[in-house]
């Protein structure tokens, strides 16, 4: 029974365990074989590349240091190209800090581990790297999916600023068109304005330009109390057609001199309190 805490791990992990010492494989296999792992082995470097190269999925690589025509950290630096995101664990049966250190530098080495060693601590060693390999593959996943929610996120930014650049665009359309809409339709009313006013004055010519100084007494009046400019215009086309209703009137009668009798004040047979005078 293992007297250290182990992690619970999430996913089933192979590993690959590298030694020229068949008495060391056959421990690793007897330690390791209630763990749960997907074990295989090698007895040379050569044999562990050619198995890498075949299946490199390996979630943990265990090398020892001193093996016939390829060391430990020569290996690593080779394995290290054809399964990037294996952890890496050297077995060295001397304590030769100074190969540690260029192991460590050279083959990407994850953590060592020294001959001869205690089964619970072999055990706990494992288990913790690859619950450090869990995490590095978690995050990895979390990368992923960041980064293709940025894409979307991206691609949708993309998509809404084009529908509101068109949307601006049509909005300004609409906005000109109104405008010239607007734009036309006040020439119309000022042209109607105009033309009915010189009709007014053509009917009655002794008061030619009454219209437009009654207009602007009543706009200067407006201003004074600070109305609004929509009332001002307002008020000024009222002034300005205020005597529209001579354009109903004879002619003969606007511009009769002195007063008007019952029988010419009404001559459009209309009731007799709409007879008036004219100066």
């Amino acid at each position: 029974m293992n007297s250290l805490p182990l992690t619970p791990l999430k996913y089933k992990h192979s590993i690959l365990v590298i030694d020229d010492e068949e008495a060391i494989l056959d421990i690793m296999r007897m330690t390791l074989a209630d763990q749960g792992y997907d074990l295989h082995t090698a007895g040379s470097a050569e044999e562990g590349l050619k198995i890498l190269k075949e299946s490199p999925n390996f979630s943990l690589i265990i090398s020892d240091q001193i093996m016939p025509g390829m060391l430990g950290v020569q290996f690593f630096a080779q394995a290290r190209k054809i399964c990037p995101n294996a952890m890496r664990v050297l077995l060295t049966g001397y304590t030769d800090m100074e190969a540690i250190i260029e192991a460590v530098n050279s083959g990407g080495i994850h953590l060592y581990i020294t001959k001869p060693w205690r089964r619970d601590e072999l055990i706990y060693s494992i288990n913790q790297i690859l619950s450090r390999a869990e995490l590095l593959i978690e995050n990895q996943q979390l990368n992923e999916l960041v980064k293709k929610q940025n894409a979307a996120l991206l691609e949708l930014n993309k998509n809404l600023e084009e529908k509101v650049r068109l949307k601006t665009l049509n909005l300004e359309q609409s906005a000109r068109e109104l405008k010239t809409s607007y734009e036309r339709i006040q020439l119309i009313l000022e042209g109607a304005e105009l033309a009915m006013s010189k009709i007014v004055e053509s009917r009655d010519p002794y008061t030619a330009g009454h219209e437009q100084q009654v207009a602007k007494i009543a706009c200067t009046i407006a201003r004074s109390m600070s109305l609004p400019n929509v009332q001002i215009e307002a008020i000024r086309i009222a002034g300005s057609l205020h005597d529209i209703g001579k354009i109903a009137v004879p002619s003969e009668i606007l511009t009769k001199p002195g007063r008007l009798n019952k029988r010419r004040g009404n001559p459009a047979g209309s009731p007799d309190h709409w007879s008036c005078r004219c100066t």
